[in-house]
């Protein structure tokens, strides 16, 4: 509820229609404005997973090298 709530005063998502059933859910739409925030942490993310998969997985006991983070 918390996140909803964040969304739509960030204007990142609007009420798209509430069902009126025992439960009154309420269904919704991603903005313009939410798309694009949307791809932009994606690009980071996928960036942050790139420089992830640079690095060695199992921890090298020479700490005098340090191995470059492009």
């Amino acid at each position: 509820y918390g996140a909803i709530q964040t969304m739509l005063k960030r204007n990142w998502i609007r009420t798209y229609r509430i069902v009126d059933d025992a439960r009154q859910k309420k269904e919704y739409l991603i903005t313009a404005e939410g798309r694009r925030v949307f791809l932009c942490e994606k690009a980071r993310l996928e960036e942050l997973l790139q420089n992830a998969l640079l690095m060695p997985e199992k921890e090298d006991n020479n700490h005098d090298e340090i191995s470059p983070v492009l």
